[in-house]
Formats: structure tokens, sequence, C-alpha cells
């Protein structure tokens, strides 16, 4: 196997000048479907995008490199990675991110180029069988010039108060080892598709260190605040892979589940406090270090006169914008009084992180029913 892989290496150049998504060659078989570049909450630069094997043999060790330009044409240094599923059946597509870890040289970036190099491969066996699938953008609208995700939502980004709507997108499921033995490192990952079907993003987690034959490990995703039309999912481990199709196509619609005018009495009756970092001990936490555990506190206030159920939805993302822990409680508060929230987290590594709180009437019934939270955590 060695020999075959080194002896097949074969090298693709791309101009992004001369990309068109879905305009396929036959003497390419592994293409750059699409790709873009974008700033994350930690202001690092990261070009983003997907592959599709067009061929008709597995290929795997994916390698995506951008050949960096700045505004003067110049080249500044490049920078590579592999793709998220590394190993690629006929048909199937996988996100890549390429981050510019220098933010001296990210941000000197006009323009760039994306070449691929791959091996061939093995192919892994379809053993992952996929189950009570969900996948649904919940839209709403906000009266007030200040909607209640503050200046996170697009709007208000963008530097417009119009009344624009609001909107998070969620799919989750359970995947489920169909081999006949433990498989390990099942990792998930979705590529999500604006209602246009264009490329907007993509999310990827590990959901299972081990898997045995027949046990299951479900996946759930979260994208605040744009809405999705389409989305593809692909789940990988060292011995199997899957990608998910419904009525044989691989970019699958997200359906619409509430579309709702809420008033302000509605955005606002539960409201949260910043969040703070505490110990054990419930002492302020002053700096979070990687492999020590940390309290995320909050405060929530009903500010209506009866009682609220509701649950509260904790999502944790990395700087490339993947999420690394969620959480959910469901949880009471009688009327005109205040609960005091804490989870713990022990973070993996250091960096950057984004924590959003989402408050939801179910997680059957996702309507919002109280303000959407966001904070920063830099972990050393």
């Amino acid at each position: 196997m060695g020999s075959k892989l080194l002896s097949l290496i074969l090298i693709a150049t791309l101009s992004i000048s001369a990309l068109t998504y879905g305009n396929v060659s036959a003497e390419d078989p592994v293409r750059i479907t699409a790709h873009k570049k974008y700033v994350d909450s930690s202001n690092l630069v990261h070009i983003v995008g997907t592959v599709e094997n067009f061929g008709t043999s597995p290929v795997g060790l994916v390698h995506v490199t951008a050949n960096l330009l700045d505004e003067q044409g110049n080249s500044i240094p490049s920078y590579d990675t592999l793709t998220i599923v590394r190993t690629l059946l006929p048909g199937y597509v996988t996100p890549f991110d390429i981050p510019i870890s220098d933010r001296s040289v990210g941000m000197r970036v006009a323009s760039y180029t994306l070449s691929l190099s791959w091996s061939a491969a093995d192919p892994k066996s379809e053993k992952f069988d996929f189950s009570e699938i969900n996948a649904f953008t919940v839209t709403h609208w906000d009266p007030r010039t200040v909607g209640y995700m503050g200046s996170f939502y697009e709007g208000q980004h963008n530097g417009h108060h119009n009344n624009e709507p609001h909107a998070h997108t969620e799919t989750s499921g359970y995947v489920t080892n169909g081999g006949d033995a433990m498989t390990r490192s099942v990792k998930v990952a979705v590529i999500w598709y604006d209602r246009q079907g264009e490329f907007h993003g993509y999310d990827s987690q590990v959901v299972s260190s081990k898997l045995s034959m027949g046990e299951n490990a479900r996946w759930v995703f979260m994208i605040h605040p744009k809405a999705m039309g389409y989305y593809t999912l692909v789940v990988e481990s060292d011995d199997y892979v899957s990608m998910l199709k419904e009525n044989g196509e691989k970019l699958i619609p997200v359906y619409e589940a509430v579309e709702a005018n809420m008033n302000v009495a509605e955005l606002s009756s539960i409201s949260i406090s910043q969040v703070t970092l505490v110990d054990e001990s419930n002492q302020p936490v002053s700096s979070v270090e990687a492999g020590k555990m940390v309290f995320l506190q909050s405060l929530m206030k009903n500010n209506l006169g009866t009682k609220q159920k509701f649950v509260s939805i904790y999502q944790i993302k990395d700087s490339s914008g993947s999420p690394v822990m969620l959480f959910w409680m469901s949880s009471q508060i009688p009327a005109l009084e205040s609960l005091d929230t804490a989870i713990s987290w022990i973070p993996e590594q250091g960096g950057t992180y984004t924590l959003q709180i989402f408050l939801w009437e179910s997680l059957s019934h996702p309507v919002p029913v109280g303000e959407f939270a966001e904070s920063t955590i830099t972990v050393s």
C-alpha cells in the first residue's frame, strides 16, 4: 500500500478567478467546489471551502494549499491543511479549513490561489447508519431597532439598524456503528449552504472516541444567526465512512420550523446577565487554563408575572467556529424571580473561544423565550 500511495500523488492547481462552482473537468477527479475567506471572532483569517471526489476511485490525504498574495500581487507565506474528512469515496464531499495563524500575514492577504494534492486510498466501508435526523431553521423578527441578539446579529454587525430577521439553524440525529467490530474516533462534519445553495461554512466534532458494534452516538450542530437552506453531512472513523443522503441527494434541505413576529415582551421574558467565570469554590477566576475545570456562571431573570419553563442551551466554539462543547438543561423560574446557573467546562487547549447561550421553549419547539447571550473566553 505504501509504494502505491507514493507512486500515485496527483497535483491540481486552481486559481480563484477561474473557479466555477460545479464545473468539473474529466482530468481533475478531485476538485475544490467552493471556497471563501473570513475573519473569526479572534481576528484570525481563515480560508475555508469544500473538496469533492468526482472520480471513480477513493482518494485520501487530500491536501489543500493556499498560496497567498498581498495587494501588490506579491507572494506572502503560504499555508496548507488536510481536509476534515480524510478518505473521500467517489461522490463524497468534505470541508477544509486553512487558518492563517500569523495575524500579521492574514491581514495582508488580498487574494489567493488554491492547489490540491491527494493520494490513492483503500476504500473504507460505508458502515454507519443514520436515524432520528432533524434539520430546521427558526426565523423570527424583532420589531425594535436593537434586537435581542444585540450587536452580534447581522443587521447591526454591518452597521444597519433595520427591522431584519434573526435566525438559527440546527441539525441533529444519531449515527450507529453498523459494522462488525468496534471503531474509534468517530467524527461528524456538516457543511452549511445558504438558501441559494451557496457554501456558507462548516462544523465538525468527534461524537465518540470509540463506538461498539450496534452502538450509536448523537450529533447536534447549531449555527447562528444566519438561516441555512441546505446541508451535507459526512461521518468518518478510523475504519468506516458514510455520507447522509436524502432521496439520493447529498445536498439536503433544511425545513423552516417557526417563523414568528415576536413582540418586546416575548423577547425579553427571560434576561441573562453577563457570564462570569468561577472556580469550584464559587470564587471569580481571572484566567482560564487548559486542562483545568472552570464554571460558567450566569444569572437568568424572569421578567414576567408568571412562572417560565424553558431549556437553556450552551454552545462553545473554538476560534475556527467549530463546536467543542454543547450542553442543555431544562429549568423553570418563578414569576419575577432569578435563577443562578453554572455549567462546568474543561478546555483541552489554549485559544480564544466563544460561548453562546440560547433560551428556548423546549428542544422540540425551538422558539426563543428570552435573550441570546454571547461571551468570549481566552484560555492560556
